[in-house]
């Protein structure tokens, strides 16, 4: 099973934990918009379409945690139909995102949503066949979406609302070109609920503590190296981290890390003596220690949003250490169509401002499983999870990840 496929199953089950409910909300969206240019050569291209059909669940159980700390919030389910306007080059999608959706500026009129999940398209891009369409070039991608509502209107049953959205998808750079949909769109919606009236935060009626914990984690990824038909095909990225942190009034859990990273791809290149590392080019002296090369050192600092058996997590942070960056980026970030040989006239990527950033900042966002959950306090824990991986904000690889966590009462 391809990892594409494993992304699509994690955000099923995720999407399952999240309806654990009774009584549910069910709205419709009409969305409208454009996404951005994904190359030089992007296809002309109507106004882009999105229809979408949410299923959620307030929380407000006085003896959970996070309903007591985040009043006013839901989660659910979210399905999408997507029309990117250009039917033969760019097609359409469909999409499940497993969603949170919280009051905004303390105003009941205003929402906040988040969505995290993933999308089949129907059209990607091909040499030959779609060469115009550098956006996507995999059956299925992540998918972000966030979206700030504004209540219009509210009767007993019903609520009417309109809002701004922002869609992004990437496939984690698990097959180039991906350059990525980013969409903005303005939607109106409907949303039906059995009592709709205004509940009230629920009371407080647990004691709760800070809590210090200690993470050990396992990551396998999958990326590629470049365009060229060789080197487009995904190999592993291995991760082992160390974790410290706290866990504040049982749902904000911040924390620092240190990660250790071997890409499988990054010592082929070297290993093979591909182009640039022969004898007389550019990277040749990284043949005398092609593993050490390979691989890549950082530290970070996160942030997880606890939902007891959902985590949302996001994380920011510097490498110390990543040397084979540097082919990366000089092939990758010159001109398009990369081949395996270089022509002597070839103009490769300058080690610029932008180089400087990509070297040095990493980033991910993803989704842990807690099979135990989090709401209670348990001295040992696991989860699963899965997460994209960025150099400053341009996709690296994609990842599954499975960690313990061993937890202190302050």
């Amino acid at each position: 099973m391809n990892s594409n496929c494993i992304l699509f199953l994690l955000c099923s089950v995720f999407s399952l934990s999240i309806l654990n409910a009774q009584e549910f909300s069910f709205k419709g969206e009409l969305s409208i918009g454009q996404s951005l240019p994904s190359n030089k050569e992007f296809p002309d291209r109507a106004l882009q379409s999105q229809l979408w059909w949410h299923v959620s669940k307030e929380k407000n159980n006085p003896d959970i945690q996070w309903h007591q700390w985040l009043a006013y919030t839901e989660t659910g389910i979210s399905l999408g139909y997507t029309d990117f306007g250009n039917s033969e080059i760019l097609g359409s999608s469909f999409s499940i995102l497993p969603f949170i959706k919280f009051r905004s500026f303390q105003n009941n009129q205003f929402h906040t949503y988040l969505g995290l999940g993933a999308s089949y398209f129907t059209k990607q891009y091909n040499s030959i066949e779609n060469p115009l369409n550098r956006a996507v070039s995999t059956d299925l991608t992540w998918t972000f979406r966030a979206q700030l509502d504004y209540e219009l209107y509210r009767s007993m049953n019903w609520a009417y609302s309109t809002g701004i959205t922002v869609v992004h998808h990437s496939n984690g750079h698990l097959r180039l070109p991906n350059n990525g949909f980013n969409s903005f769109l303005l939607s109106i919606s409907a949303t039906y609920k059995s009592n709709n009236g205004v509940k009230k935060a629920p009371t407080s009626s647990i004691e709760t503590a800070n809590t210090a914990y200690f993470s050990f984690y396992q990551g396998l990824g999958a990326t590629v190296f470049s365009e060229a038909a060789h080197f487009n095909r995904p190999k592993e990225v291995y991760t082992l981290g160390l974790e410290y942190g706290k866990v504040y009034q049982g749902i904000w859990k911040l924390g620092v890390g240190a990660f250790y990273r071997f890409y499988e791809h990054y010592y082929d290149y070297i290993n093979d003596e591909e182009f640039l590392v022969r004898d007389n080019e550019r990277f040749s002296y990284m043949k005398r220690d092609a593993f050490s090369n390979a691989t890549n050192l950082g530290v970070y600092v996160k942030a997880e949003l606890l939902l007891n058996y959902i985590g949302i997590e996001f994380a920011i942070g510097a490498n110390i250490y990543k040397p084979a960056y540097k082919i990366d980026y000089y092939i990758n970030e010159g001109w398009d169509f990369p081949p395996r040989e270089f022509p002597e006239d070839w103009k490769f990527a300058e080690f610029d401002s932008r180089y400087k950033l990509r070297h040095l900042i990493n980033s991910r966002i993803g989704v842990n499983y807690y099979p135990l959950g989090t709401n209670d306090f348990k001295k040992h824990n696991f989860y699963i999870g899965a997460h994209m991986n960025a150099n400053y904000g341009q996709a690296d690889f994609t990842e599954l990840r499975i960690g313990y966590l061993l937890c202190f009462k302050s």
